[in-house]
């Protein structure tokens, strides 16, 4: 006669092989999306070390030694205001940033402090909408 003891032994260690082996499959599948969403920001990288004739000739592993002449050059042209459109996007992300903050915190502060007909509606409303991406 067998021992259920001894089936249940052989079944989580069973399960426990099971279960390593799915993780170490989904740690590989993950681990390749990253390397997969990953290589164009090394391509890029990469790119912007080397000439325009050296990128022309294909794909490199290896970075090139233009880096400071490219920058030089996209500092130096008067036809793409680097330096001035980001200065813009620094000002307009720190307003937004700053405005988003305090408008936030006082509807909180609101929804907290003050007792009124639609208090739980609009508390369920706004953390609905905070679920939703702002892709959607």
């Amino acid at each position: 006669m067998s021992n259920p003891a001894v089936k249940r032994k052989h079944s989580d260690t069973h399960d426990k092989v099971v279960l390593n082996i799915q993780r170490t499959l989904c740690y590989i599948v993950l681990i390749f999306f990253a390397v997969l969403c990953l290589f164009s920001f090394y391509v890029l990288l990469i790119n912007t070390t080397r000439s325009h004739p050296d990128i022309q000739k294909g794909f490199s592993l290896l970075p090139g030694k233009s880096f400071l002449v490219n920058l030089k050059n996209l500092l130096n042209d008067k036809q793409l205001p680097i330096i001035s459109g980001m200065t813009n996007s620094l000002v307009v992300a720190t307003l937004s940033s700053f405005l988003s903050v305090y408008f936030s915190a006082m509807t909180a502060f609101a929804i907290h402090a003050y007792d009124f007909k639609f208090k739980k509606l609009a508390f369920s409303f706004i953390m609905l909408i905070m679920m939703v991406p702002t892709q959607v």
